[in-house]
């Protein structure tokens, strides 16, 4: 009997981990399709031999927020499906 509670478990952990992962998949590809979030080219930045500090700043703030923005929902996905002790961990390594 219990080894079959323990396949169970392990077979259940193995289903969750696949749906997480393919949930984290489609996130992905959602990411890149989603025109807000998208990484701009710093190509815009130079025009007619001019280059534009003010618009090249704009790109590089708005990319940083892109990438963390999309950071913390990953963040947030994985710590929903933790145990209290890997949260605990979880914080214990952000905070080191």
């Amino acid at each position: 009997m219990k080894r079959i509670l323990i396949t169970v478990l392990l077979l259940s952990s193995l289903v969750s981990t696949f749906l997480f992962a393919v949930d984290l998949k489609k996130d992905s590809a959602n990411f890149k399709n989603n025109s807000n979030l998208k990484i701009q080219s710093y190509s815009k930045a130079f025009k007619d031999g001019e280059f534009d500090k003010e618009k090249y700043i704009g790109i590089s703030l708005n990319n940083y927020k892109n990438m963390v923005e999309y950071e913390a929902s990953l963040t947030e996905k994985i710590y929903n499906i933790l145990t209290d002790k890997q949260k605990k961990q979880l914080k214990k390594m952000l905070d080191s």
